[in-house]
């Protein structure tokens, strides 16, 4: 378990939010036909430099 105050991302919801972009890319739902890359969008550095101990994002 983390401790109090942790900043974690769930690997399920980074899939679920890719296959959310690659569904609407199928049906059409958006323009842009090229999947987002979900970590891609995430910049953990500033968290890693407080403490990198609190902060857990699967890359």
């Amino acid at each position: 378990m983390f401790s109090e105050g942790a900043v974690s991302l769930s690997q399920a919801l980074v899939m679920t939010l890719e296959d959310q972009a690659r569904w609407a890319i199928s049906a059409d739902v958006v323009a842009d036909p090229v999947p987002f890359d979900a970590l891609a969008l995430i910049e953990t550095g500033h968290l890693d430099s407080v403490d990198p101990d609190r902060v857990s994002v699967i890359r």
